[in-house]
Formats: C-alpha cells, structure tokens, sequence
C-alpha cells in the first residue's frame, strides 16, 4: 500500500491508522483480472465455498468462466470485435445450452454464444431478479442488421441454433414468482 500510486490509497495510508482498506476502497481499485487473481490465491476451502456455494461450479470451472469474462472485457475495452470472436480455450458449456446452440458434431460452438451461457451462468446464481431482456434486444439486433432473411445465418454465426434461440435460452432465467394485486393496492410474490 504504501508504493501505490492511487490517490484513494495514498490518502487512506495517510489518515488511517488500520493495515488494510476497506472493502469498498479494495474493490474501487482492483482489476477485474486482479479479482480473479485473488480468487486463484484464496485457502482451497474458501474457494471451494465461493464457487460451489454461490455459483454452483466447481473452483476449476468457476476460475474459467471468470478468465473468459476477463478476456472478453478487455476485447470490449479495445474495440475488439465480438460478433465474430472464436475462442481458443472453451470453458464447460452446460448441458442445458444444448439446444440453444449451434451444435456441430457433438461441439459446442467456439463463438459468442459460450460467452452468453457464461455470462448467464454466473450472473443469475447472484441476482435472479436480474432481466436479460436488454441483452436479448442487443443480440437480436445484431442478427437483423443485415435484414430478417439474414437473421437465423447471423445467429448461427455467433454460435446460436437460430434467432429465436437467442430469445428462449433467455426465458430459462426469468423468475416465475407470480404476482397477486389486490383491491387496496398491496400485492405478494408467490
């Protein structure tokens, strides 16, 4: 702390008597790829627990998807491009994708969709309230943009069995609760 170059941490070094920052100072300043690190030199047992108890994965899985996620934030962050991305180490794919992608003897696509199924994979365990919609109308429209007779072709190509594949592999993270409105205006999930 004391050879950091951050103003944040500079100042907390300054004013503090305690060894370590807060959390929300720790986490303002870490990388993503510095996260992940972390993750790597946690005791095995919290890691096990990290990974088995909130994204429902094994520690090897789990550190996967999380360098996939890295990687595709820093493509983000340089313009890269990642319609048409082909990935060179696949993460597992669960089984309940299958139908959903692209599947070419017995292969799972190296292409977007992984990436999707990630993402769904480890956002859903943390906030299952969490809509996907917005990402379902950013993906739909990069398959129309080359016009509705594209658009199954434009879907394939990013790893999905079809557009509407995009839409329904969506839908399996909606939350089912019901909601019951009554006359006087209170309602309860069910």
């Amino acid at each position: 702390m004391r050879k950091s170059n951050y103003l944040d941490i500079q100042t907390f070094e300054k004013s503090s008597e305690k060894v370590f920052p807060t959390i929300w100072l720790m986490v303002n300043i870490l990388t993503f790829g510095q996260s992940i690190y972390m993750v790597k030199l946690m005791l095995p047992q919290s890691r096990r627990e990290l990974s088995e108890n909130f994204f429902h994965a094994n520690v090897t899985q789990l550190i996967s998807k999380l360098e996939l996620l890295n990687l595709i934030r820093n493509i983000c962050c340089h313009n890269g491009d990642l319609v048409d991305i082909s990935l060179k180490t696949m993460p597992k794919v669960s089984g309940k994708y299958r139908q959903y992608l692209n599947v070419k003897n017995g292969n799972y696509p190296h292409r977007l969709a992984v990436v999707i199924t990630v993402l769904l994979d480890l956002m859903y365990p943390l906030n299952d309230k969490y809509s996907f919609k917005h990402l379902e109308r950013i993906l739909n429209s990069l398959c129309e943009i080359l016009g509705d007779d594209f658009a199954n072709k434009s879907a394939q190509n990013m790893g999905f069995k079809n557009k509407e594949s995009i839409h329904e592999m969506s839908s399996l993270f909606k939350n089912s609760k019901i909601i019951t409105f009554y006359p006087d205006g209170s309602y309860i999930y069910k």
